[in-house]
């Protein structure tokens, strides 16, 4: 993170250091391995690079950033297919993939799981609907909101890890 609170630096290496790795996917690809295993080398070698710690960073993504980490992947998977390459979507559909955004939510919402399992960090989020109104209903279980008053804080880890588990039945692909 910068001093300015943004992600640029931050995203600039995690592109630059994926687009080195995805050289030697370039070069296995020249000795004719599986699409499969193309499949695996990229996503054991070249992905991890661009999800470290994404709970702490993905919430203040602007969207230029978010391309920028998406054509990582779209490079990755128009080295795997090759000629038979059309398009990002139909290519993710296709090697069983899912795009950078929608995998980061994922692990973004994972961890908040995990959080509110914890007994020494459940108190990081507000308390539970249930605990402040007293009765059980649907979302007794799931944390109060933050109150934000900025968008800067709005867009900090916690508040958009709570907005995941509070949207998480509406959200049918979470």
């Amino acid at each position: 993170m910068q001093a300015d609170l943004r992600w640029n630096a931050h995203v600039d290496h995690m592109v630059k250091k994926g687009g080195m790795r995805l050289f030697l996917l370039r070069k296995l690809k020249a000795f004719r391995l599986p699409t499969e295993d193309l499949v695996t080398i990229y996503t054991s070698y070249v992905r991890p690079v661009c999800e470290f710690a994404v709970p702490a960073w993905h919430p203040g993504l602007t969207q230029a950033q978010r391309n920028q980490l998406e054509k990582i992947q779209r490079r990755a998977l128009r080295t795997i297919l090759g000629k038979s390459y059309t398009h990002y979507a139909d290519a993710c559909l296709l090697l069983g993939l899912e795009t950078l955004e929608l995998r980061r939510d994922h692990l973004c919402l994972a961890f908040a799981r995990k959080l509110l399992q914890s007994h020494e960090c459940r108190h990081w989020f507000p308390p539970r609907r249930g605990d402040i109104s007293g009765r059980k209903t649907r979302s007794s279980s799931k944390p109060d909101s933050f109150r934000t008053t900025t968008e800067r804080f709005k867009k900090s880890p916690m508040p958009y890890m709570a907005m995941l588990l509070n949207n998480v039945d509406s959200a049918s692909s979470l």
